[in-house]
């Protein structure tokens, strides 16, 4: 009963970080796009950009780190919920 607990605990954490990887790397190219395109977000696009990739305020549009650490982070969060969780 345990081993299942724990591969379910690290598929959690593994799809966590995989959400958190492809929000980085959506949002690097759409505002990739905007930039060449010369279009600019309202406040409630900011604001949405920033609760969802809080990342991208530290190292901006780094093609290659803002999905990583980004993974790393919803990673991390979901890794110490989990294990903050008393087991039932």
């Amino acid at each position: 009963m345990i081993a299942i607990q724990s591969t379910t605990k690290k598929a959690v954490v593994a799809g966590a970080a995989s959400l958190g990887a492809a929000i980085g790397a959506f949002w690097v190219s759409v505002i990739g796009a905007a930039l060449n395109g010369g279009i600019a977000f309202s406040k409630v696009w900011n604001a949405l950009i920033y609760i969802t990739c809080p990342v991208i305020m530290i190292i901006w549009l780094n093609a290659l780190l803002v999905p990583i650490c980004n993974g790393l982070l919803y990673g991390s969060i979901s890794y110490l919920l989990l294990r903050s969780r008393k087991p039932t």
